[in-house]
């Protein structure tokens, strides 16, 4: 396999508020430090200063019970997993949706940038052990994100009328749909084992919880990959100082507001809006938003009321009925964890870079965000195409017509770009004005207006040249448009579209292994890759 980077620095392929952080463009009033082995080594002191011994114990009896209820074994994660009470262990965490079958590649990306950020910095810090963690979702309810994936063109969707967490549904259904992925897969001994894979994780569990705890851990158990239910009494237990606070005293809204404020006058836009109160109520079958009320609280769908002794009550002796929102979650994640790094997409980076401020508020270090690798692929046939077209990887970054465009004008053996004339016009019309400002400088306005008929002019005539070159060359523009739709099918990049097994059923285990080498070593963002394979 061949691999190709490029830094997304050099690319328009995250939003602005992105860009403005990984060059360093953000005010540190929004984030921590940028990644680095520096900065890192300065993040393992901040938490070990207000991570308790405590928190220690209690996460290593969550783990261990809830992969003995699982009944997973694997000596790689244990021997993990029993480190968590020593006070010179970290983690290195992402989160994810429960996704069926994973969903979209880059939930993988995201995993093997964790492994590979944690086998670093341990090799980097040999008095320090760097913990993967899979954080699930497990409690969210965007049951329309989780319920598809697509093979090739096709999208699988998986049909329920289950409510609430997520986490919670039964996995009934989902055998119907192993089906039909079975049938589009090649016929492949790689395809085999991921679709037995998918088999045993969800026909084995009741729970879609379960199930994706099963997969994710078969798919990752040889790099020591630590998955995380957080849905726990044990671990709910550790964050209820916070979620009293909140419910009492609604403390984040303002500080996420204030944080919102300072971004959009620096022109960016918010990503996420804070509740008056960020915190849901959990029941069999429901996951509903917890309001203020006049005289105590009450739940959002179902109207149910509470006093405020009953519901603080509630959360003394049954935390587990309470889940975090978009907002606090990621404060529950650094309370619970003896985190240094998130690492996630721009997304999900973005909204982070609001809380900072509920962070301090809690006393809780905020972590290193980290901006995960992105990947595209190609066959070394599709590659060679692309050289034999003068097309560059770093051409893709942008839209179809723009891809095109900018090949075109490179192919063509006539100058597509009036950029000199317009130099050369621009130049003129300076010489006309100064002219106008020295005799009269009521023709000045007549100058500036004809000058811009001749720049559109300009313009338009550029625009029908490359129109022509693009009637002439319509062959290279159809093969151009046949590469960039394989790397964006239906206009959305790969990454975010095709599902793990289309490649796996090709590529087997090589396929992890193959990322793990193209990712850098380096304790800083990910970068954009090509991989070229001859397998695929």
């Amino acid at each position: 396999m061949d691999f190709y980077h490029l830094s997304f620095s050099e690319t328009g392929f995250h939003s602005p508020l992105m860009r403005a952080y990984v060059k360093g463009d953000l005010p540190e009033e929004f984030y921590t430090n940028q990644p680095s082995l520096a900065s890192f080594g300065s993040q393992r002191l901040l938490k070990s200063q207000s991570y308790p011994f405590t928190h220690r114990k209690a996460l290593k009896e969550a783990l261990v019970a809830q992969y003995s209820s699982h009944g997973l074994v694997d000596k790689r994660v244990d021997a993990n997993i029993q480190l968590f009470d020593r006070e010179n262990t970290f983690t290195v965490c992402t989160g994810h949706q429960l996704n069926i079958f994973t969903g979209p590649l880059f939930f993988v990306y995201k995993v093997l940038h964790t492994i590979k950020l944690s086998q670093l910095l341990s090799k980097q810090f040999p008095d320090m052990h760097c913990v993967p963690v899979y954080w699930m979702a497990s409690e969210d309810h965007d049951y329309e994100e989780i319920n598809h994936i697509h093979l090739g063109q096709v999208k699988l969707n998986w049909n329920t009328k289950q409510k609430g967490a997520v986490g919670a549904f039964s996995t009934e259904g989902l055998q119907d749909v192993i089906s039909k992925i079975e049938d589009l897969l090649p016929d492949t001994p790689d395809a085999k084992t991921i679709i037995d894979l998918f088999r045993e994780s969800y026909q084995s569990s009741q729970k879609l919880a379960s199930a994706m705890f099963k997969l994710v851990h078969e798919l990752f158990k040889h790099y020591g990959l630590v998955v995380i239910d957080p849905n726990q009494k044990v671990l709910k237990q550790l964050f209820k100082p916070v979620m009293r606070r909140e419910l009492e005293e609604s403390f984040a809204k303002p500080l996420v507001d204030k944080t919102s404020e300072n971004l959009a006058a620096l022109g960016f836009g918010s990503q996420v809006n804070a509740r008056e109160i960020n915190l849901f109520y959990l029941e069999e079958g429901s996951r509903e938003r917890i309001v203020r009320l006049k005289n105590g609280f009450g739940l959002s769908e179902s109207k149910t009321e509470f006093t405020r002794e009953e519901l603080l009550d509630l959360l003394e002796k049954a935390p587990e009925r309470f889940s975090p929102n978009v907002v606090l979650r990621p404060l529950y994640q650094e309370t619970i964890l003896p985190n240094l790094a998130y690492i996630g997409g721009g997304g999900e980076l973005a909204y982070s870079m609001q809380l900072k401020a509920v962070f301090e508020s809690a006393l809780t270090p905020f972590p290193l965000f980290v901006l995960r690798n992105s990947v595209f692929w190609m066959s070394t046939k599709e590659y060679r195409k692309m050289g034999a077209l003068q097309a560059e990887f770093k051409d893709f970054i942008r839209s179809k017509d723009a891809f095109v465009n900018s090949v075109i004008r490179r192919i063509s053996d006539l100058s597509i770009d009036f950029s000199p004339q317009r130099e050369q016009l621009k130049e003129q019309f300076l010489a006309l004005k100064e002219m106008a400002e020295k005799t009269d400088k009521s023709f000045m306005g007549a100058v500036s207006a004809q000058e811009h008929k001749q720049i559109k002019g300009l313009d338009h005539l550029e625009k029908r040249l490359l129109k022509a070159q693009k009637r002439k060359l319509q062959d290279e523009v159809k093969r151009l448009v046949k590469l960039y739709d394989r790397l964006y099918p239906m206009g959305i990049p790969h990454e975010r579209f095709e599902n793990l097994s289309v490649i796996y059923a090709k590529l087997g285990p090589s396929f992890f292994d193959a990322l793990l080498e193209a990712f850098c070593n380096e304790a800083s963002h990910g970068n954009l890759h090509l991989i070229v394979s001859e397998n695929l």
